[in-house]
């Protein structure tokens, strides 16, 4: 672990477009005016490769808490 951190740290990483997987295969949510709703989803990258990215969404009424994700899973 050390040894990717160092690399990271000097500019050595992957831009592979590689393929990332979720646990579910689609979000979808019914609400009312004013109600709030929290749930989550997680991220797969390929297996022993550390992954980093965003998420965001186009409608202006969906807030994202957590805007960002890294991990080996």
């Amino acid at each position: 672990m050390r040894q990717v951190i160092e690399e990271i740290l000097n500019g050595k990483f992957n831009f592979d477009s590689g393929s990332l997987d979720f646990s579910c295969p689609r979000i979808e949510l019914s609400l009312h005016a004013d109600e709030t709703v929290e749930d989550f989803f997680t991220v797969y990258g390929p297996e022993g490769r550390m992954t980093e990215g965003y998420v965001v969404s186009s409608d202006l009424r969906m807030e994202c808490i957590t805007n960002g994700f890294g991990g080996s899973q």
